[in-house]
């Protein structure tokens, strides 16, 4: 009986967490594949005097935690 339980709550933390999920799925076709599109925020970053980086972000949906999110 414990273990029914557990995976129940597990399941209930996954539907929890993808619906909070700022992903959409796109569900596979005959032909196509499977699409997964996240929203981002970006910045560059100047990584030499002659490159810089772009750098992706974003923040989970929800309050965060006491501690913020790491």
């Amino acid at each position: 009986m414990t273990r029914i339980i557990m995976a129940l709550l597990c399941c209930l933390a996954v539907q929890q967490s993808m619906a909070d999920s700022r992903c959409t799925i796109t569900p596979a076709s005959w032909f196509k594949q499977e699409r997964i599109d996240c929203s981002y925020r970006s910045i560059r970053i100047p990584s030499s005097s002659i490159t810089d980086r772009e750098v992706k972000w974003e923040l989970p949906l929800g309050t965060p935690p006491p501690g913020r999110w790491r």
